[in-house]
């Protein structure tokens, strides 16, 4: 009787138990079912955030271009490759969308990104071997790819190798009004922990008009299943990109170009530390050409000696070019007198500056009569 009591004690509280388990589960099912919250967090808003994914439309850089539509600056494309070593991927899929044979992937690709085919064997095993790998980048060797080299690798029909279109700066003249144009790269950004790409202005007018040429990328986002297929009703939507604006620059490309040729030709010949030339239309002021020396390749712009625009950048006295303002200045005032003349060589301001001497040494040439010399060197 006492076993039969105790086993009795024992089922029950195993039956309060059961209930008292069953009542709390119904009751948080029936809390989420009423709330569709977990921990304050929204379960409609989690499986939108899930099923739904987006990417970027870049915008594409404005053009710079000389005063008569040259395009001496401008966005050309290149890819990114990546591969695929995610297996799930494939499924429900008639062809591999993944990385199959990674040693006959690594010694077809291999001399195509100029990589150690061991090294890249290494990479793509290494990421089948991990379930949590995804997919595999291949650094420095995998940007920056020409269309050339993208259909080659195509024509390999290797799967699990994917594209990614990117845009770079190029300039078609290369060493040509370098410190002008500037130069624009890719750079990195972090933001909300995802790593954006966009090309920045460094240098010259592709930095002090960044804003302008840059543009504003667009976004596509829509809703896809676990395999990245697109859902029968996506609930797509897209924001198109606004290009950047071009620019149009008052350098003549082939003034700038005989330029340039005169100037290499001045630098090999004499070795100068420094070099400057600017070519001017006298009548409008318009620039025409500008360069300097020691310049750069925008393209590969590496070992710059010299970032600034000597042109524009090095303060210089106007020297003679202010005589005319002052003569000017003297007629307006009622202070001139053409007949008379002065002893030239030397003049002082003042007593606390030294004095100012001609090119000879100060010993001059006589008496300078202001009206008949002027008049004489003017001819």
């Amino acid at each position: 009787m006492k076993k039969n009591k105790t086993t009795n004690i024992v089922a029950g509280v195993l039956m309060l138990g059961f209930i008292c388990l069953f009542l709390i589960l119904t009751g948080r099912f029936l809390y989420i079912q009423t709330t569709g919250e977990i921990d304050h967090v929204s379960l409609k808003e989690w499986a939108k955030d899930k099923r739904t994914t987006s990417y970027t439309i870049s915008a594409e850089r404005g053009k710079i271009f000389d005063k008569n539509g040259v395009a001496l600056a401008y966005d050309r494309p290149t890819f990114r490759i990546y591969a695929t070593v995610d297996q799930d991927i494939s499924k429900n899929s008639k062809t591999p969308k993944h990385i199959v044979d990674p040693e006959e992937t690594a010694e077809l690709l291999a001399p195509l990104l100029k990589i150690k085919k061991q090294d890249l064997y290494d990479r793509l095993k290494k990421g089948l071997d991990n379930p949590k790998t995804k997919q595999i980048e291949f650094g420095s060797k995998g940007k920056g790819l020409a269309m050339k080299t993208k259909e080659a690798i195509e024509q390999l029909n290797l799967p699990g190798l994917h594209f990614i279109e990117e845009p770079i700066r190029y300039y078609p003249n290369g060493i040509f009004a370098s410190h002008i144009i500037g130069f624009a790269q890719e750079t990195e950004k972090e933001v909300e922990g995802k790593t954006l790409r966009e090309i920045e202005g460094i240098a010259g007018i592709e930095n002090a008009s960044d804003k302008l040429l840059k543009g504003k990328d667009g976004r596509i986002s829509y809703e896809r299943d676990i395999y990245g297929k697109k859902l029968l009703d996506p609930k797509e939507r897209v924001q198109l990109p606004k290009d950047g604006d071009d620019i149009y620059l008052t350098i003549d490309q082939k003034i700038q170009t005989l330029l340039e040729d005169v100037m290499s030709e001045a630098e090999k010949n004499y070795t100068p530390n420094r070099l400057i030339a600017i070519v001017m239309n006298p009548k409008t002021g318009e620039i025409l050409a500008m360069s300097n020396r020691p310049s750069y390749n925008p393209n590969n712009p590496t070992d710059v000696k010299n970032w600034y625009n000597d042109a524009v950048s090095i303060p210089f006295e106007p020297g003679s070019t202010m005589k005319i303002f002052t003569w000017a200045s003297a007629i307006e005032e009622g202070v001139y007198n053409g007949s008379e003349a002065y002893q030239i060589g030397t003049y002082q301001i003042n007593e606390r500056i030294r004095k100012v001497r001609d090119h000879n040494g100060g010993s001059g040439w006589g008496k300078f009569h202001l009206m008949k010399d002027f008049n004489v060197l003017q001819m």
